[in-house]
């Protein structure tokens, strides 16, 4: 309720009167992803005397990667006139490589709007095979249908589930093993929700966030849509840590370290040590042994020497 817009947090402000309507009834709030700021102001408004139990928001067993997402570009026809591509088209390539990633395993992608859902759940239809994949988002598809699509997922009768947000908080799929978050996330919070439904049994789990630096940025217009000014430059600076994150990979920086810094708790633990970050495989391949790197210059330099001065005889 803190991460979304006025219009939303307004309907939680009655529970602000809970604390004093029911004095001797305990109460317990449950969450994976507030800030320190945010927990304040729950444990201030919501709740009376409160004891905090806290953990690490860190899951040792998800490796966490960053690959780039290509969308369907325009076509050229043979009299080079520019042919666009048909709206099914646009995730083609993309549902290919989450395909090629998955194999045959169970995995949940990601995206941020409806349309979006429906376009990459029939692109990957046309690979996997149209009894294979699911969409799932909250307006307009009814609760019924919601409730029976989270039923056989989570009963494996179908591979890939692919949903907007409205199926990332709460739910319990034990045998997913990839989580795909297709587009930045508008802040860090959505990743961590999103990449913590996987690795539920504990068995080692992979999250891929999929990134197009042009297509990402223009859904900012929709994100600040109707909003206040205050609300448009929260969304923008969460939205600017969110890209940091992901320019993690180019700085040296430990994604994993990185997003456990900015929510304050937690320790740099793995269930598989060289199971860390795309980071992290990118440092690896960077490192290298200097005392053998500098002798071997040094035996460069003499060699060029000794071949300069054989030529002056």
């Amino acid at each position: 309720m803190f991460d979304r817009k006025s219009d939303f947090r307004s309907s939680y402000d009655f529970f602000k009167g809970i604390k004093d309507s029911f004095s001797c009834v305990p109460m317990m709030t449950l969450t994976a992803t507030l800030s320190q700021t945010q927990v304040q102001s729950l444990c201030a408004d919501y709740l009376k005397n409160p004891v905090l139990i806290k953990g690490s928001i860190n899951r040792s067993n998800i490796k966490l990667n960053i690959k780039s997402c290509v969308t369907s570009k325009k076509k050229k026809s043979s009299r080079s006139a520019v042919k666009e591509n048909t709206k099914e088209d646009i995730w083609s390539e993309c549902a290919t490589d989450i395909k090629n990633i998955s194999g045959d395993e169970y995995a949940i992608v990601y995206m941020d709007f409806r349309s979006d859902v429906e376009l990459m759940t029939s692109s990957l239809k046309l690979l996997l095979g149209e009894e294979n994949v699911r969409p799932y988002y909250r307006k307009g598809m009814t609760h019924n249908v919601k409730k029976k699509t989270d039923s056989v997922f989570i009963g494996k009768e179908f591979q890939v589930l692919v949903a907007t947000e409205s199926y990332e908080v709460g739910t319990h799929s034990a045998h997913v093993d990839n989580i795909f978050r297709v587009g930045c996330m508008r802040n860090l919070s959505v990743m961590i929700q999103e990449f913590g439904r996987a690795g539920r049994s504990g068995n080692n789990t992979y999250g891929f966030l999929l990134i197009n630096e042009t297509k990402d940025d223009q859904r900012l217009a929709f994100w600040t849509k109707n909003c206040s000014k205050s609300e448009e430059e929260q969304i923008k600076a969460q939205l600017i840590q969110s890209w940091r994150c992901v320019y993690s990979i180019y700085c040296g920086r430990c994604m994993r370290e990185e997003i456990i810094s900015k929510f304050g708790e937690g320790q740099l633990e793995l269930q598989c040590v060289d199971e860390c970050c795309s980071s992290c495989d990118i440092k690896d391949e960077r490192d290298f042994n200097a005392k053998e790197a500098i002798r071997l210059l040094l035996q460069a330099v003499l060699d060029l020497g000794l071949i300069q001065a054989y030529k002056d005889k």
